[in-house]
């Protein structure tokens, strides 16, 4: 297969970090972000503070052109944005395009294939306790990094993308069951949730 066009939608603490550490690894990636945030990234790249490592990245920052088309698309964004996020990529994607969503929660498997009805869309999660610390800059707190997707369906593309995620130190499952571990984290970060809100920590 040749080499994968790849968009990561959203530079938060999810989509900044996967699309910072393909860059570092070289893998050749766009990155869909807005404001601020943007702006920094042009100019002095993507930086990254992990527990005992330091690094910057220079994403592909560039619009794509009219007619392009991406292989892969990161969907790292709240669930809430997901319809404005797929309407900033629509022009990009096509019947080959392999959409994989990362925001907590369950079910957006069949919601972005609304949005985008001419896509492969899969299930996706992902562990990691990430947060933008000021614009250009992300923070990760532990170690963890845990990505799971899949569908019932293991495609050649969706094997290529597995490798490439781990190639690039980002430890990823390829999972069939995937939807069955959006559900298993969903329900660790309702219970996490409650109790970081009763105890407001």
């Amino acid at each position: 297969m040749a080499q994968l066009k790849i968009a990561v939608v959203g530079a938060g603490g999810v989509g900044g970090y996967i699309a910072a550490k393909l860059a570092l690894h070289e893998v050749p990636v766009t990155l869909f972000v807005r404001g601020r945030h943007l702006d920094v990234i042009q100019k002095e790249g993507l930086s990254v503070i992990e527990p005992d490592s330091e690094f910057t990245a220079y994403p592909d920052m560039t619009s794509p052109k009219e007619g392009d088309l991406f292989d892969v698309v990161f969907l790292a964004v709240k669930s809430y944005d997901f319809e404005s996020a797929c309407e900033s990529i629509a022009p990009f994607v096509g019947r080959d395009t392999l959409v994989i969503p990362l925001a907590n929660g369950v079910g957006h498997k069949n919601v972005i294939e609304g949005y985008l009805p001419d896509t492969q869309v899969c299930h996706g999660c992902v562990y990691i306790v990430s947060h933008v610390k000021s614009p250009g800059v992300i923070v990760k707190k532990t170690p963890l990094f845990y990505m799971i997707f899949g569908d019932e369906k293991i495609t050649p593309k969706m094997e290529v993308v597995a490798k490439l995620l781990n190639d690039s130190a980002l430890k990823t499952k390829l999972s069939p069951n995937a939807a069955y571990d959006c559900w298993k984290k969903y329900l660790f970060i309702a219970t996490f949730a409650t109790l970081t809100s009763y105890y407001k920590m």
